[in-house]
């Protein structure tokens, strides 16, 4: 073979490597600048998650609510909280069961239901209890939510000073708050409704609803719990009787109270004493009926109208007898009893009441006119206007 044609093989060979070379060490650079840059985002993601993780714990130390995790068989995984809401050293927290803390047996089950129940639902369960902590009776609200396959977060507040706020509201109401439980016995009354009737809050406190009422209310009282279980809320009047034996008529909004269940436990009531009022309304009622009694014997007509003459409150039956038109027409046109006035003497009159709805009473009597019936006979009236003053001393009727 002639050395030039070698020499062109060779050439091309190293062309060939060199190319292959420039490919590899551009291949490498890439690698080498992907490497780098998966590198800085690694860093980026780990910064990030601190910061992250960071910002979630400042946010759990800020909250001041004790917060713990809680398997389905009770025993607690994690929990934050501070020394003074513990009542076992903290190291010996993590592990324990719910069931071997120290606090009472009822409450104890009680939280372990809450969590199973939470767990089962994925709903959030919740209730307020009353613990004797060193430093005094509390009152705590306890919520538990599903937060894992076999796990819940407690989240525990102290909410004593706002039961406290609440109850010193309660206490101070010019309202009586009655609560009972299921079976009807007192587990609240309030100062107000104690005075209500006759007796103190001690004296309340286990006493039986059906112990302040006659047993004609019993058997109201007996209706009206029913609807209570099954969940009604509504207002309504009721009598019950004081210590004394003395009627009470109160106006009552109530309202069902349900456990955790959603079964019926007791009623709320508040109780707007309304003795005095019905005590009017029962002499006002009285008072009517006297003045309808006397009214509908008499032959006389008399009626009760507005200053203006333009409304009619109230016609006697005589207005029939007399005008020979109904009632109800005077009712429906307050001055279709001026139709029956003779022609002769409706100007006169017209102008009279004219005088008499600018409060000029002074004289109430009208001067004889004429009525023509429907039949066509005349009766002679004699008619006096006296003026009803509002609270104005104005002509109100």
């Amino acid at each position: 073979m002639p050395t030039s044609k070698v020499k062109d093989r060779l050439s091309k060979r190293e062309r060939d490597l060199v190319a292959e070379i420039r490919i590899l060490k551009s291949r490498l650079a890439r690698f080498e600048r992907a490497e780098h840059l998966a590198s800085l985002d690694q860093q980026d993601v780990n910064r990030a998650l601190h910061d992250s993780e960071q910002r979630a714990q400042a946010l759990l130390n800020a909250i001041p609510d004790m917060m713990y995790r809680i398997r389905s068989d009770g025993t607690i995984i994690d929990f934050k909280a501070a020394p003074e809401q513990l009542l076992v050293p903290p190291d010996q927290v993590i592990g324990m069961n719910i069931m071997d803390t120290p606090v009472p047996q009822d409450l104890r089950e009680r939280v372990l239901h809450a969590v199973v129940k939470a767990i089962e639902t994925g709903q959030l369960q919740e209730f307020v209890c009353s613990l004797d902590m060193p430093a005094g009776s509390c009152i705590y609200e306890n919520r538990y939510v599903k937060s894992g396959e076999n796990e819940a977060v407690g989240i525990v507040r102290d909410v004593t000073a706002s039961e406290q706020k609440h109850r010193q509201l309660v206490e101070t109401l010019d309202e009586g708050i009655w609560q009972i439980d299921a079976e009807g016995c007192t587990t609240f009354a309030n100062p107000k409704m104690a005075q209500m009737l006759g007796t103190t809050v001690e004296e309340m406190e286990g006493q039986h609803l059906f112990a302040f009422m006659d047993d004609e209310w019993a058997e109201e009282a007996k209706r009206k719990l029913d609807a209570r279980q099954q969940g009604v809320i509504e207002q309504h009047e009721f009598t019950f009787r004081d210590k004394h034996g003395r009627a009470v008529d109160v106006l009552l909004s109530t309202s069902p109270i349900l456990d955790e269940q959603g079964h019926y436990a007791g009623a709320l009531a508040s109780a707007a004493d309304i003795t005095q009022r019905k005590r009017a309304e029962e002499r006002l009622a009285a008072s009517e009926k006297k003045f309808r009694q006397i009214t509908e014997t008499i032959r006389e007509v008399f009626w009760v109208g507005s200053g203006d003459w333009k409304e009619v409150h109230y016609v006697s039956p005589a207005y029939e007898e007399v005008w020979g038109r109904s009632c109800q027409s005077l009712y429906d046109r307050p001055l279709s009893w001026l139709e029956a006035v003779h022609e002769e003497d409706r100007q006169g009159v017209l102008a009279l009441i004219g005088e008499k709805s600018r409060d000029a009473v002074r004289d109430p009597a009208f001067p004889e006119f004429r009525v023509v019936r429907s039949d066509g006979s005349v009766r002679w009236i004699f008619a006096r206007a006296y003026p009803v003053p509002d609270e104005r001393e104005r002509t109100g009727r």
